[in-house]
């Protein structure tokens, strides 16, 4: 990718924007500057640059006594490099001349992604769990997941032990316990409160906008469950605004009546019909040994098991719920999360690794519900809406959810 930019003395005191798109599974970033000017000693022409992703996250500089730039997604500042349109600033602070910058912009990638299995929701003794923090961690190992969140009740006290965690990676999470529901917070990095020091209860929208300065997601916990007076606050009792949240927990395994779940499922699916962008998730809400055994898992494409990169797969959609079936599904070349722009019939690719024997499998849309025979194949879809989804899903004869898809988001457009 290749940029060249002329400025002169009219452009002082100017930012100049560019903006350049980053491929997925992209490990590195590198920027090569070059700079046509006469004069370089005495007084020196005073430009910076500065990169931005999509998030409007800072990812690197160029001062104007450096020429080259990596953007490393090992780089702490930086963690996982995410895909999308980025952002060029070129701050003018002063220039003798009309100059001309090149910029020569290239990109080191993963070869593929990686398939993890995680658990996003579970609690210590420090709260209300029943385990400790390191016996929770060896439950973890047994049951061979690659990583899970400590999300404790409005407590981030077992964050210290995170350094001590071998074998299977922990990440950093919180639930938020409010009177109104709980919110479940993932890949922030500090405490967040749900109210003010003088005791006001805190908005969502506010709690909203501290999650997102601190680049973290935050979701509906159990949207359905029983509420007051047996279990106070735990059922959502406000309007859900899912333009607020970065996902629903569709599926949360502590709860006996599925019924609950289900309206969950419902409800987001239903999202989705009125083109309301928001991901679903599962929990098995671990308190205690055996929480797992008919547990629902993400199953996360990430090209490396860190938080930075957990997290940006849980940010794009890039994950699956399941009970153990593992699962392939790409519309064209684009895989959950993604959005396919196409102007004809589209072709869907599927494969249900390991599946049970009594399962129903179906695929939903704005169409509704359909049926799947197989439990591998490909076929021609089509829809006459503007704007649809593909959403895969498997039950059993219990009417329990075996796996779900994050969408595949469809847009027809006459430029593709």
């Amino acid at each position: 990718m290749h940029f060249k930019i002329k400025i002169n003395e009219k452009d002082i005191k100017k930012v100049l924007k560019l903006n350049f798109v980053v491929p997925d599974k992209c490990k590195k970033i590198i920027v090569e500057k070059k700079v046509k000017e006469s004069i370089k000693k005495s007084f020196r022409n005073k430009i910076d640059i500065s990169f931005f992703d999509g998030e409007n996250k800072w990812c690197g500089r160029l001062d104007r006594y450096k020429n080259s730039l990596e953007i490393n997604d090992n780089v702490s500042t930086v963690g996982a490099i995410s895909s999308g349109e980025w952002t060029i600033y070129i701050e003018i602070f002063h220039v003798f001349e009309e100059i001309e910058i090149e910029l020569d912009i290239c990109f080191e990638l993963y070869s593929g992604y990686n398939v993890y299995k995680g658990e996003l929701h579970s609690h210590t003794n420090i709260t209300d769990g029943k385990l400790s923090f390191s016996d929770l961690t060896e439950y973890f190992k047994e049951e061979k997941y690659d990583f899970f969140f400590i999300s404790d009740h409005n407590s981030i006290t077992a964050w210290s032990e995170l350094k001590n965690v071998s074998e299977i990676k922990c990440y950093k999470g919180l639930e938020l316990t409010t009177f109104y529901g709980h919110i479940l917070l993932l890949g922030i990095n500090e405490h967040i409160n749900w109210y003010g020091k003088n005791g006001n209860l805190g908005k969502i929208k506010s709690i909203r906008k501290e999650v997102k300065l601190k680049n973290g997601l935050m979701g509906v916990a159990h949207p359905y469950t029983n509420g007051g007076p047996l279990c106070a606050g735990c059922r959502w009792e406000k309007a859900i605004k899912p333009e607020l949240f970065d996902f629903i927990e569709i599926w949360n395994s502590k709860i006996d009546n599925f019924k609950n779940n289900w309206e969950a499922v419902d409800f987001w699916v239903g999202c989705l019909k009125k083109d309301i962008k928001t991901f679903c998730t599962c929990g098995a809400d671990l308190h205690r040994t055996g929480d797992l055994d008919n547990a629902l898992s993400i199953y996360a494409l990430a090209c490396k098991n860190d938080e930075a990169h957990i997290v940006d797969a849980l940010r794009k959609g890039h994950y699956y719920l399941s009970r153990g079936s593992k699962l392939n599904l790409e519309i064209q070349d684009k895989i959950f999360g993604e959005r396919l722009y196409f102007d004809e019939d589209i072709t869907v690719n599927y494969e249900i690794l390991n599946p049970s024997t009594d399962l129903q499998l179906f695929y939903i849309s704005k169409t509704g519900l359909k049926e799947l025979v197989k439990t591998e194949g490909n076929f021609t879809w089509n829809t006459d809406n503007l704007k649809d989804f593909f959403v895969l899903m498997g039950i059993n004869q219990q009417r329990e959810l075996e796996f779900i898809t994050n969408p595949v988001f469809l847009e027809k457009t006459d430029e593709v």
